[in-house]
């Protein structure tokens, strides 16, 4: 923080912030999210469930006007895509909760204003294997483990590829290590109980 104050420079947290503050000020917001709102119509939330705070009080005035009665009268979006099985909790202040939240928030808005709202359900990867998609599945079925992610339905995956392979092992879980044990050197062998998971 010294450095970056001793030498007038912001890093991305300092700007999401800074526009945050901007944006809800009282005697300049409603200038600067007019000025934004006429080149504004479509808004892509990627990597929803690692969004902060911060970041979707940000996103909730750039779409202020999206979710008014009688606003600009074209299409304008927003879409948010995240998937609670992939955040990286706490990363830079994330809350996952918040894209579940933000979410029914936003569907609300829409209604009230008489505008169209779709839950989507991605479920086709065109990266992965099916043989890892199905262990995800798998440790998914564990309901517990689904609320963990915040799913309300089955978690179910499918691929558009279709390559052959694909595969999982699973390493014994790493235990605190004795003092004659380096931690650093993992076994060179599958144990052969894992072999066949």
């Amino acid at each position: 923080e010294a450095e970056k104050h001793a030498r007038s420079l912001l890093d991305f947290d300092d700007l999401v912030a800074r526009l945050s503050i901007l944006l809800q000020d009282q005697a300049q917001g409603p200038w600067v999210r007019y000025k934004l709102d006429g080149g504004l119509t479509h808004i892509l939330v990627d990597e929803s469930q690692d969004t902060n705070p911060e970041q979707w009080r940000v996103i909730d005035a750039l779409v202020e006007e999206f979710f008014e009665v009688g606003g600009i009268d074209r299409p304008r979006t927003l879409f948010a895509v995240g998937d609670g099985k992939q955040s990286i909790y706490s990363f830079q202040g994330a809350e996952p909760e918040l894209f579940r939240n933000s979410g029914d928030r936003y569907r609300e808005r829409a209604q009230l204003a008489q505008r169209p709202f779709a839950k989507v359900r991605l479920r086709t990867s065109f990266r992965t294997l099916m043989g890892v998609l199905g262990a995800v599945d798998a440790v998914f079925r564990n309901e517990e483990r689904q609320r963990a992610v915040l799913e309300e339905l089955t978690i179910e995956h499918s691929t558009a590829r279709r390559d052959d392979g694909g595969t999982v092992t699973l390493w014994p879980p790493v235990r605190e290590a004795e003092e004659d044990v380096d931690p650093e050197q993992w076994p060179l062998e599958v144990p052969r109980d894992l072999r066949s998971a």
